[in-house]
């Protein structure tokens, strides 16, 4: 018997319910038999039961609780990943440049869906698209060669040189580049700012006091416990952090 394709009645699924009662076939043997696919009969038995008061077939409670859930789970993923895009795509909110956020969006296509982006972003896809399509402007061009200075500069400072350092460093070096271009290419490329703690002086030996003899005199081992007492100073800045 060839399988139907199609929505079936609730009626039908009704007789078909009421026939796995019924009958001793097997779940297998009555698809075959009614030319239903393979597994159909195990669904509608998850998903819905049969009223006898009302002679009507009622969806199951378990299977109400388990599709808000599934769509609750759906819309839950859909709200992290719209979270993670803001959170990765706030310096390019800030600019208000429709290119800018086509780059963002191409350089994060793999990790986020490109229509999911673009409707976050408030820019449309088949304008992405065409940004894909386009060769870069000699402008972009520039661009991508003076953003190479840019890091270079940027990597020598220990990433401490603020715009108005690179532009200065930029300018020695004979290249003609504004403040703001600087700026919105660092912005671009997420190129941030280490700020320098300052120093803190902790102590203040009072020179009238006698200097304490230096016990230790870096020897940490110790036979037994409880005899040198050490600690660090997490306020010293170094190299690794």
């Amino acid at each position: 018997m060839k399988k139907k394709r199609g929505r079936y009645s609730n009626e039908f699924k009704q007789e078909v319910l009421r026939m796995v009662e019924a009958t001793d076939k097997s779940i297998s043997e009555l698809e075959r038999d009614l030319g239903l696919t393979y597994g159909l009969i195990r669904k509608w038995m998850q998903r819905y039961r049969i009223d006898e008061d009302h002679a009507d077939l009622q969806r199951s409670e378990n299977s109400e609780a388990e599709a808000e859930i599934r769509r609750l789970k759906r819309e839950l993923e859909t709200v992290k990943q719209e979270r993670d895009i803001l959170k990765k795509a706030i310096q390019v909110f800030s600019a208000g440049s429709k290119a800018m956020k086509f780059a963002f969006i191409e350089q994060h296509r793999q990790a986020f869906s490109v229509q999911q982006m673009c409707q976050v972003l408030g820019v449309s896809s088949s304008g992405y698209y065409a940004f894909r399509k386009r060769k870069p402007s000699t402008r972009r061009k520039q661009d991508q060669c003076l953003l190479v200075h840019i890091r270079a500069a940027h990597r020598a400072s220990r990433e401490t040189y603020s715009v108005r350092r690179i532009y200065h460093e930029l300018q020695a070096q004979g290249i003609d580049v504004g403040v703001y271009r600087i700026r919105l290419l660092m912005r671009e490329a997420s190129l941030k700012v280490k700020s320098r703690r300052p120093y803190k002086v902790t102590t203040k030996r009072d020179s009238r006091l006698p200097i304490r003899e230096n016990i230790l005199n870096r020897k940490f081992g110790a036979q037994q416990p409880d005899c040198k007492w050490v600690a660090d100073f997490t306020y010293i800045a170094t190299d690794q952090g």
